[in-house]
């Protein structure tokens, strides 16, 4: 059974015995009944261990008693040892995380540079259970319940649907010498716990518990597929995308059976936490605006009913001109810029044009989005007592007024003469730059390109 799954994995993700593997080893049953197995079948295969310096002599045993065996056995072996529990302090992480994060970087950097196709790991049937109920216990959702990946990018893990028994037995028969970890017997970590008195007491109760948790891990792996999928279906018949936003009309999908699970399945790939996931669909439910979340990667922002998703990368930087450009392109803005004569000016009322005194204009140029506190004197706006003089009025106020979304007021540009506003593009020109009688030239911008083009 052993031999028959570890090579029915192989051969569904197209691995010959020509094709170069690095294993994982800690010298272990499950990694070293992987390394047999790859003997007796003639893969081309390298050892890596890693040394965590945790057990002191033990830890230095386990290295030397790798190193041997590929010596024996002619294998290719690439060992690295670790400050491991310094790591984990100046992280503030835990040692098992810490040993975690340390192996598969290292794991990945030999895999590159030494172009082996996979890092194969030893994790078993009875190590998938450990995580099923681990997540479990935490609190999880379908992804959790579904374990460990049988592959995640260029990590295989060819036992996971082979029980522990089964390794054993594969050990008893091939008589295959491996190093007990003696922390592994520790009840103090959650994993060992689990493995020492919750599944030994749940086999009394069901003595093929660890065999029907490979059923149960497929169909709860097949359920968050499915899942996953209806919906970004359901999503997407919601969804429009304008530029690099995404708009999502909330009003019937509010109302769906399990709308938190499908809205999480939904904004999974912007990296929310559970928290801002929690936060976010009460805001919906609630029927609240103008709140925005900040993941690692996106900007959620609700504005009435419509969630908007944008990737931060979008955001842009101001951009400076030192000469009077041709064209001015910022975003996905493009204004061309042209110097002429009073004479020559055909004015025309759209916001696509700003009109402006060339005298009036001084360089450099400056085009940026909003900051707090942007303020200008919007042309045709007065003050009420002196309607005859220019209203100043901050930006943000000007865009509420003007009832634009979150992404809108962030994206609209704004054109500065040195630290003077004198158009909000597409929208106001400043009152202070405007054309006069006393005008001799004219400074036209013209917007060639916007977002809804």
């Amino acid at each position: 059974m052993f031999f028959e799954q570890v090579r029915n994995i192989l051969e569904k993700n197209n691995i010959g015995v020509k094709t170069p593997l690095l294993l994982a080893c800690s010298g272990g049953r499950d990694s070293m009944s992987l390394a047999h197995f790859f003997l007796q079948t003639g893969q081309n295969f390298a050892l890596a261990h890693c040394n965590f310096q945790l057990r002191a002599a033990e830890s230095d045993g386990d290295e030397q008693f790798i190193a041997t065996y590929a010596n024996e056995q002619h294998i290719p072996f690439f060992h690295v040892s670790f400050e491991t529990a310094a790591y984990a302090k100046a992280h503030k992480i835990s040692i098992q995380e810490a040993a975690r994060q340390l192996r598969y970087d290292w794991l990945e950097s030999i895999r590159k540079e030494n172009a082996f196709r996979y890092v194969i790991t030893a994790h078993h049937a009875n190590d998938n259970l450990e995580t099923v109920l681990m997540n479990f216990t935490k609190g999880c959702g379908l992804k959790g319940l579904s374990g460990i990946p049988p592959i995640n990018q260029h990590i295989l893990r060819p036992l996971l649907q082979v029980p522990r028994k089964e390794i054993d037995a594969y050990i008893h028969d091939n008589h295959i010498l491996f190093r007990d970890d003696a922390s592994n017997e520790k009840e103090v970590y959650t994993r060992n716990f689990i493995r020492k008195s919750i599944i030994p007491n749940v086999e009394k109760i069901n003595p093929a518990i660890v065999e029907n948790s490979i059923d149960f891990v497929a169909i709860m792996k097949d359920a968050d597929i499915l899942l996953e999928e209806y919906a970004h279906f359901l999503f997407k018949k919601n969804c429009r995308k304008k530029g690099e936003t995404q708009y999502v009309a909330l009003q019937t999908l509010r109302e769906k059976q399990g709308f938190k699970t499908l809205l999480f399945y939904f904004l999974k790939e912007t990296n929310p936490t559970s928290q801002q996931l929690t936060d976010l669909y009460h805001c919906i439910i609630k029927r609240q605006t103008d709140k925005q979340f900040l993941t690692n990667t996106h900007r959620l922002i609700l504005d009435r009913n419509t969630l908007l998703i944008q990737h931060k990368s979008t955001q842009n930087d101001a951009v400076i001109y030192s000469a009077l450009p041709k064209r001015i392109i910022f975003g996905e803005y493009k204004i061309s810029v042209r110097k002429m004569p009073i004479g020559e000016m055909n004015l025309k009322s759209s916001p696509r044009y700003a009109f402006l005194d060339a005298e009036k204009i001084k360089l450099p140029l400056k085009v940026r989005n909003i900051e707090e506190g942007d303020y200008f004197y919007p042309f045709g706006m007065g003050k009420n007592k002196s309607p005859e003089k220019p209203g100043k009025k901050k930006i943000a106020k000007f865009f509420k007024d003007l009832k634009l979304n979150q992404i809108q007021k962030e994206n609209i540009p704004i054109l500065f003469s040195g630290e003077h506003i004198i158009w909000v593009v597409g929208q106001r020109i400043d009152q202070r730059f405007a054309v006069t009688s006393a005008t001799k030239e004219v400074i036209c911008f013209t917007i060639v390109k916007t977002p809804d083009c």
